[in-house]
């Protein structure tokens, strides 16, 4: 995703005036020493040093800027397909929980049971237990006929 910024008109009109002396300076000229050059605005008038330090200081600091937003939107973007693959194997881990449970050694059956549910307590033949959390709310959202109503 690419992120357009607009800058101010003073800036562009300083970028511009800049391509245009790096482009008529001889090769042996660096950007750093702006003494060497006479910079002028658009209308001729000469840009005072400290504003052209100031733009420029502006212009990099937003490039910087809009450089971490895109870093940041990056992450964003590889954290969404992330998510959306953890969500998709673990629904299709819940669809074969029975076959899984089913087939499983006692030992992993006591596992899953105990990541799945608390306070378990038997009262005669009946076992009685809460779901932990996450597993809960799937076992409320399962209920309702329309998930958007609670």
């Amino acid at each position: 995703m690419k992120i357009t910024m607009t800058l101010p008109k003073t800036i562009l009109n300083i970028v511009k005036v800049i391509q245009k002396r790096l482009e008529i300076s001889p090769s042996k000229d660096k950007i750093f020493p702006f003494s060497a050059w006479d910079f002028r605005d658009e209308n001729g008038d000469p840009i005072p040093k400290p504003v052209l330090k100031s733009g420029l200081r502006q212009l990099a600091e937003d490039e910087a800027k809009q450089t971490n937003v895109n870093t940041e939107t990056g992450k964003h973007h590889k954290a969404d397909e992330e998510y959306y693959i953890t969500v998709g194997m673990i629904l299709s881990l819940a669809q074969r929980a029975y076959q899984i449970f089913k087939s499983s050694e006692a030992m992993e059956k006591r596992q899953l049971l105990n990541f799945l549910l608390r306070n378990c307590q038997l009262q005669g033949k009946k076992l009685q237990f809460e779901l932990k959390t996450p597993f809960n709310g799937v076992l409320q959202a399962n209920k309702c006929s329309n998930l958007l109503r609670g």
